[in-house]
């Protein structure tokens, strides 16, 4: 697939080393092959694992990342929808996908030893379904209307449910859009989703959290984590009577507290001063679990990671 994309390159492709991901299409027929992002033979490569070696991980590790597994109980997805299938290719598709996204992992032993880590975590095995309504932006459906269809767009837009204040960002190469470059590093101008913003989010909640139980039983604490603490302003909040509204609340307002931190995770809060790498890797539980998927002896050796250089910021 990757030599017919690319006519300078040549007809055959040299297999990946043991342990090493590949670049995008190359290989294309081989199974279980970590790959980099984008495909393209000809676009720039990228520190960036493919959607589905992404989505396998998170039927390991779940959605909330390292970070968030510091107050959060592993996050994991139940269902994938896919659209633009046809009904006779949708037999063919439900099992790549289901050997993508969790089949590659549920062989050997790897399932019994995540099973036997401390916690909830264990492997997923979310539903494979689709559908026939189409997505009103897609190229089909686009060129179907008559709407010509440029190439792809530096653009993307990033929406917040349940938020009546700041609903949703317009980020061009990862910056907000309108902002000056001389600007870009400001609290209020950065992305809500970039890392730095996370990371003072996960600082302010674990703040928050240690004040909050600092001056309460340790027997109200299952009473805390189903309470919302300081919610924020710009949330309406729709959901029944009893239950927690979750959202991502802007840089400006107080944390919304959502667990109660457990006592077997106190060691592993960060200290001032932390880097966004060392307080990742202090979180032991997380991180002796991604060392399992993907260290020397793990299904996704060769996984590759930005790393320290890159993540070296406070």
């Amino acid at each position: 697939m990757a030599a017919l994309k690319d006519s300078s390159r040549p007809a055959t492709v040299e297999a990946p080393d043991v342990g090493s991901a590949t670049r995008g299409r190359d290989n294309y027929s081989l199974y279980g092959v970590l790959r980099t992002k984008p495909g393209r033979a000809d676009s720039p490569p990228t520190l960036c694992m493919s959607c589905s070696d992404k989505i396998a991980a998170w039927n390991v590790l779940g959605i909330q990342g390292a970070l968030g597994s510091s107050f959060l109980e592993p996050l994991y997805l139940n269902e994938v929808v896919i659209g633009e299938v046809p009904e006779q290719m949708r037999g063919v598709v439900k099992e790549d996908c289901e050997r993508a996204l969790w089949g590659r992992l549920d062989v050997g032993d790897f399932g019994s030893r995540v099973e036997s880590l401390p916690g909830k975590y264990a492997l997923q095995k979310p539903l494979i379904s689709f559908t026939s309504f189409p997505f009103i932006h897609s190229r089909a459906t686009m060129v179907e209307a008559g709407v010509i269809v440029s190439g792809s767009c530096n653009d993307s837009l990033c929406w917040f449910a349940d938020a009546s204040g700041l609903a949703f960002e317009v980020l061009i190469n990862g910056y907000r859009r309108g902002v000056s470059p001389k600007h870009r590093i400001r609290d209020k101008s950065l992305p809500l989703l970039c890392k730095l913003s996370m990371f003072k989010l996960f600082i302010r909640v674990q703040s928050a959290i240690a004040s909050r139980v600092a001056r309460t039983p340790v027997d109200n604490c299952e009473r805390i984590a189903s309470t919302a603490v300081y919610p924020p302003k710009d949330v309406v909040d729709t959901s029944p009577p009893n239950q927690t509204v979750f959202a991502i609340p802007s840089l400006s307002m107080p944390p919304l507290v959502v667990a109660c931190p457990k006592t077997s995770r106190d060691s592993e809060s960060t200290t001032s001063g932390s880097t966004y790498f060392e307080t990742k890797q202090s979180i032991l539980e997380y991180q002796n679990l991604k060392n399992l998927l993907t260290g020397a002896n793990g299904p996704f050796v060769g996984w590759v990671k930005s790393g320290e250089k890159w993540e070296t910021f406070l």
